[in-house]
């Protein structure tokens, strides 16, 4: 059973029914390529201007590194990792 991270607080979106909870979780996994922290852009051959930022970090250890092996497969090596930064 996953358990619900600390809140720091909450901030209610003016003009609407959303309200943003701020999570301080206990670690964080960020991407790692050659052992260092890495950020993967995207982007359209055809379209030098569109580009899109993969997602990096996650809150799931299983997650980040389920993510890290579909690259490692992608990219055909053993390059991408995770790495923990404690949080909270």
């Amino acid at each position: 059973m996953r358990t619900a991270l600390p809140q720091a607080g909450s901030i209610s979106r003016s003009g609407t029914t959303k309200t943003a909870h701020i999570m301080i979780p206990a670690a964080w996994w960020v991407m790692t390529y050659q052992g260092q922290v890495c950020q993967i852009k995207d982007t359209d051959q055809y379209r030098d201007e569109h580009h899109r930022y993969r997602r990096n970090g996650w809150t799931s250890e299983t997650t980040a590194r389920t993510q890290a092996a579909k690259l490692n497969e992608i990219f055909c090596t053993e390059e991408f990792g995770v790495l923990q930064v404690q949080g909270g």
